[in-house]
């Protein structure tokens, strides 16, 4: 009954989504979904992508090159609070 039938269309292309992923692993959905667009010539929605992507197990997870790219606290000083004596 039912079940997926479309998912063979980007299932071609899915060594092709790895090894882009592994050549520049900040690349993102948009990014290739062009790319298959471009070289392909097939149009594929993001969720499409994140689909075929989650069935490969392969998830962008938070890491501690991510967390680079974040806003700086403000004052940049400690993060306790200093008292001055009475």
């Amino acid at each position: 009954q039912g079940g997926d039938r479309r998912s063979d269309r980007i299932e071609v292309h899915a060594a092709e989504i790895k090894a882009l992923i592994a050549a520049s692993p900040d690349i993102t959905l948009e990014e290739i979904a062009a790319h298959l667009k471009q070289v392909h010539d097939e149009t594929f929605v993001v969720s499409t992508i994140w689909r075929c992507l989650d069935r490969h197990g392969m998830t962008f997870k938070k890491n501690s090159t991510r967390q680079r790219a974040r806003a700086r606290r403000r004052g940049g000083g400690s993060t306790s609070v200093a008292r001055r004596a009475a």
